[in-house]
């Protein structure tokens, strides 16, 4: 692939961590045009980072069902503001209790 680590940061920046070894399957080129992508994913999640700033920067963490490793589920609240996170890191559908 033409690009720098894959496209994900420019040359002058580099990056923090090195590039995937299957880095010409796994790219920005590939990924902008699909927006189930890794890549778009972690797009909207700095968006909502950024929206939300109190409650996901400067929120208090909790953790939930920490022994079941398919999945992490995780609350933030600051002040009156609350949210659960819910991740999947299987390819199947998950089942979790609502803390």
């Amino acid at each position: 692939h033409r690009y720098p680590y894959a496209g994900f940061t420019g040359e002058k920046d580099g990056a923090w961590m090195r590039t995937h070894d299957d880095y010409k399957e796994i790219n920005v080129a590939s990924q902008i045009k699909d927006p189930k992508s890794v890549l778009y994913f972690w797009k909207n999640m700095i968006t909502v980072r950024k929206e939300y700033k109190g409650l996901f920067v400067h929120g208090e963490f909790e953790e939930f069902q920490m022994q079941d490793e398919s999945i992490f589920i995780f609350g933030k609240k600051h002040g009156r503001a609350r949210t659960i996170v819910a991740l999947n890191f299987t390819s199947e559908e998950q089942t979790w209790n609502k803390p």
